[in-house]
């Protein structure tokens, strides 16, 4: 009888561990980047991007993180821990005919030193992001391997990264949705 009841106990524990899983993590779907911008130019017309970005670069023994905030943002004006920084949190990006244009500063925790450095973003209803340093004159680039996403409120996600010859590999990710004025 014992053995009877064990083997009903074990067969109930398998049954039920069976019958219950744990939701798995689901992978995001990934879009267009093309689809994706085409749309704020034709299904849901924005008249500007709101956008937040990161970046990750492997570049030195480690490497180093930085976030976007807005254009115009000053670290030693408005510390990070403000609700100034808050507002300042994301950058607008305006329409034009085929392409959107903003200009943000990336902020580097680790610095220390409340530089940060200014940039142009360009992402074309192509799908095609271009990025260029002000503060370091530099060139316009694109990003290589971009893919989107989109988010859970309508809003993409596009990944991607650029390759620096001699100092590494630069990761960049930018949340952005379509706005309107009205």
């Amino acid at each position: 009888m014992t053995a009877i009841r064990i083997s009903c106990c074990v067969f109930t524990l398998a049954l039920g561990l069976t019958l219950y899983s744990a939701p798995a993590a689901a992978q995001p779907a990934t879009i267009s980047c093309a689809t994706a911008l085409d749309s704020l130019f034709t299904t849901t017309p924005a008249d500007y991007l709101t956008v937040g970005g990161t970046r990750l670069s492997s570049r030195g023994s480690l490497g180093f993180s930085s976030f976007t905030m807005s254009s115009g943002y000053s670290l030693s004006a408005t510390p990070l821990n403000t609700p100034g920084a808050a507002t300042s949190s994301t950058f607008y990006a305006n329409r034009f005919t085929s392409y959107f244009e903003g200009l943000f500063n990336e902020v580097f925790p680790g610095r220390g030193n409340n530089d940060v450095d200014r940039w142009d973003f360009w992402i074309y209803r192509s799908g095609v992001l271009w990025l260029r340093s002000i503060t370091w004159g530099g060139a316009w680039a694109t990003l290589q391997g971009q893919t989107c996403y989109r988010g859970p409120q309508n809003q993409t996600v596009l990944t991607g990264y650029s390759d620096t010859p001699g100092f590494g590999t630069d990761f960049w990710i930018f949340v952005f949705r379509g706005d309107r004025l009205i």
